[in-house]
């Protein structure tokens, strides 16, 4: 809406001239005329105020959120060149220690017939 819309300017009358004795023209009425006065508009400059302190608030945080990003990447790149390899270390197994056999239990081991073996795989050889 616009502000001046709203004011009421008074004019004056105009006055035939040739109605008045004498044929002289009088002088208009000095009135004087209204200043025209913008209405203060808190609310438009507020709304400026608040979409700039929105503004700057968005761009600190983008700015600090770089430099956090920043200053981790550095913290990472430093601790990756600082880490040596510990070189692996064997760790100790147990071995078994074989035990020897007296002559009683090798006599007493069980071979089956080695000889019906033998002649089942001479069969298959025969066979190709």
């Amino acid at each position: 809406m616009d502000p001046n819309q709203n004011q009421n300017i008074q004019t004056p009358p105009v006055q035939n001239p040739m109605g008045t004795p004498g044929g002289t023209i009088p002088p208009p009425p000095t009135t004087p005329i209204p200043s025209i006065q913008t209405p203060n508009n808190p609310i438009g400059k507020s709304n400026g105020k608040v979409i700039l302190f929105i503004a700057v608030g968005i761009l600190l945080l983008i700015v600090l959120g770089v430099i956090y990003f920043m200053a981790t990447q550095l913290n990472n790149q430093n601790k990756t060149e600082d880490i040596t390899p510990i070189p692996t270390q064997a760790l100790p197994t147990s071995t078994p220690t074989p035990t020897p056999l007296s002559e009683k239990d090798i006599d007493t081991i069980d071979l089956g017939n080695p000889e019906t073996d033998l002649k089942s795989i001479e069969d298959d050889v025969k066979q190709l």
